[in-house]
C-alpha cells in the first residue's frame, strides 16, 4: 500500500486502517511528511475481502492512496479526499463533512423520554416518517436536527463545538438496503453537519415490514379443489369459489403456474409482476390432446434408424403409431408399429423412442407419427433421414469430461459429460451426504455421453438442498465429484 499527498506536506493527522476478512492488519497508518509514496505491506490471499477505513484530518482533499498486488500492479485507489473501500462496522470519529445530499427533508419529529444519562442529562427518543422511500446502495444516511431553535432538552450529545463533543450517526457506507430491521450505529464528529444545522442527532433506521405482494387466481367457471403448481411443485388447491391466493415468489423466475391436469383444460401461465396481481383463468372446453415439441429420426451406430418424439403435455390420449415410406407420400406409407405405443397422459414432458431395423444402407426414409386420442387421431411429419454406414469412434479412456452447473439449483438440470472406453459399460450413481443411493444411470462405451440429473431420486421425489456426490464406475475407472444443491 502506497500513501501520497498532493501538496507534499504529509497527511496532517489523517489516518488509514486496513482490514482483511474483517480483521485489522494495518491500524492508523499515515504519511508523516512529504508527498510520498510511503509504503506499507499486509498479507491477503486470492478471494479475501479487503476493506479500508479513512479517518480524515486536516486537508483530506490532498490525501490519496493505492493498493498494489505482489507484482506491483495497482488494483485499487481511493482519493483525493478518500472515502474508504468496502464496509467495516466500527466506530469512526471525525468523518469528513457531507457533500450534496441525494435526499433532504424537513419533517416534524415526535419525542418521548428515554432515560437519565450520567445523572446529568435527560435523554429523549424521536421518531419521524419520511415522505418518500429512500434508496441508497452506497453512501450515508443521517437524521439531523436544529437543536438551537428546536429543542428544550439535550438529544444524546453534549452542547458545544469542541472536538470532545460528538453525536452518534448511523452509517450506511457501501452496504445494501435489505430486510434487516436495525442497523449498527457509528460515531462521527459534531463538526459533521450542514449549515445552519447545529449538530447531528442519534437515530436508528427501520425498514417498513410491509406484507409481501400476492397473486390471486380466479378460475372461470368457478371450480373448487383444482390443484395449483408453481414450476411443478404443488402449492395448494382452489377454494369453494375457485379462487387461490399465494405470495409472489422472490427472484427472477421464470415462474410458471399450472392448474390441474392437462385434461382439465386449464392453461399454464407465466408471469413477471412485482406487486399485487389478480388474474382470471378461463377453461378451454376442447383442450388439445397432445402438445408435441419434436419428432426426429437419426441413424444409429449399427445403421438402424432411431425415431424419437417429445411431448410437453398429453390428455385423453390412447397412444402412438409410426409409419414409414421411401417417398414423402403419406398415403402409401406402411405401419411399422403394429402394437399401439401407449401414452402417459401427464402434464410434464415425456420422451418416446423406437428403433426401425428394417432399413437399407444408401436409402432415404420418411416417417410419420400418428397421435391417437379417444375420439380421433392427428399425423405429424414427415421427418426424413438418409441411411449411410456409420463407424462408431473408438474411445480409449474412461473419464469425466466436465459437469455442472455447481452449485446446482433445484428445478434445473445437472449435466455430466463422460467418455467411456469402447467396450466398457458402467454406471453413474448419485449419493447423498450420508452415502445413500439417490439415482443410478447406466453408461456404455462412447465419447461425449451426457447424463442429465433432474434433482430427483429414483422414485421421482425432488431432493432437498445440500451436498451430494456422483460416482462414475467402470472396470477401469472409479471417479467421484461433489455436487452442491441449493434452493
Amino acid at each position: 500500500m502506497n500513501l501520497y499527498d498532493d501538496y507534499g506536506d504529509g497527511w496532517d493527522t489523517s489516518l488509514l486502517s486496513v482490514y482483511v476478512n474483517g480483521a485489522i492488519v494495518l491500524e492508523n497508518i499515515t504519511l508523516a511528511t512529504g508527498a510520498g509514496p510511503e509504503a506499507y505491506t499486509f498479507t491477503a490471499n486470492t478471494g479475501d475481502e479487503v476493506c479500508t477505513v479513512f479517518k480524515a484530518g486536516a486537508w483530506p482533499g490532498e490525501n490519496w492512496y493505492e493498493i498494489l498486488d505482489p507484482d506491483s500492479v495497482v488494483i485499487a485507489t481511493d482519493g483525493p479526499n478518500p472515502q474508504g473501500i468496502g464496509f467495516i462496522p466500527e466506530e469512526i470519529l471525525y468523518e469528513p463533512t457531507w457533500g450534496t445530499p441525494d435526499y433532504e427533508f424537513n419533517v416534524t419529529c415526535t419525542t418521548s423520554y428515554y432515560m437519565d444519562a450520567w445523572d446529568t442529562w435527560e435523554v429523549y427518543k424521536f421518531e419521524a416518517v419520511l415522505p418518500q422511500e429512500v434508496v441508497l446502495e452506497n453512501g450515508w444516511f443521517s437524521a439531523q436536527i436544529d437543536v438551537d431553535s428546536g429543542a428544550s432538552n439535550l438529544f444524546l450529545f453534549a452542547p458545544g463545538t469542541g472536538l470532545d463533543q460528538f453525536s452518534i450517526q448511523h452509517v450506511y457506507a457501501k452496504s445494501r438496503l435489505d430486510k434487516e430491521i436495525q442497523k449498527k450505529m457509528m460515531m462521527v464528529s459534531s463538526g459533521n453537519y450542514r449549515d445552519p444545522i447545529a449538530n447531528d442527532i442519534a437515530f436508528t433506521l427501520y425498514k417498513e415490514d410491509a406484507p409481501a405482494p400476492q397473486i390471486t387466481f380466479i378460475l372461470d367457471p368457478p371450480t373448487p379443489g383444482v390443484p395449483v403448481y408453481l414450476n411443478g411443485e404443488l402449492l395448494g388447491y382452489t377454494d369453494d369459489n375457485g379462487v387461490f391466493t399465494c405470495p409472489l415468489p422472490e427472484g427472477e423466475g421464470p415462474f410458471i403456474y399450472t392448474f390441474g391436469a392437462p385434461e382439465d383444460g386449464w392453461d399454464s401461465w407465466q408471469f413477471s409482476p412485482q406487486d399485487n396481481y389478480e388474474l382470471i383463468i378461463t377453461q378451454d372446453q376442447n383442450p388439445t390432446p397432445v402438445v408435441l415439441s419434436s419428432f426426429t429420426a437419426t441413424v444409429t451406430a449399427v445403421n438402424d434408424v432411431k425415431l424419437t418424439w417429445v411431448t410437453q403435455s398429453e390428455h385423453h390420449m390412447n397412444g402412438y403409431r409410426v409409419y414409414r415410406n421411401t417417398s414423402d407420400q403419406q398415403d402409401s406409407s406402411i405401419l411399422i408399429t403394429p402394437i399401439l405405443i401407449p401414452a402417459t397422459n401427464t402434464s410434464t414432458a415425456q420422451t418416446y423412442s423406437i428403433t426401425d431395423n428394417s432399413v437399407e444402407i444408401g436409402d432415404t426414409y420418411y416417417y410419420w407419427l400418428e397421435a391417437v386420442d379417444y375420439q380421433s387421431s392427428d399425423f405429424y411429419g414427415p421427418t426424413s433421414v438418409f441411411v449411410e454406414s456409420v463407424t462408431p469412434p473408438v474411445t480409449n479412456q474412461t473419464k469425466i469430461v466436465k459437469s455442472g452447473p455447481n452449485p446446482f439449483k433445484i428445478g434445473d438440470t445437472y449435466n455430466i459429460q463422460l467418455d467411456v472406453k469402447t467396450g466398457e459399460t458402467g454406471t453413474v450413481t448419485i449419493y447423498n451426504v450420508i452415502g445413500q443411493v439417490v439415482r443410478t444411470y447406466s453408461v456404455t462405451g462412447g465419447s461425449n455421453q451426457l447424463v442429465k440429473w433432474d434433482g430427483k431420486d429414483s422414485r421421482g421425489n425432488t431432493c432437498g438442498s445440500g451436498i451430494y456426490f456422483y460416482k462414475l464406475s467402470t472396470p477401469s475407472v472409479n471417479q467421484s465429484k461433489k455436487i452442491v444443491v441449493v434452493k
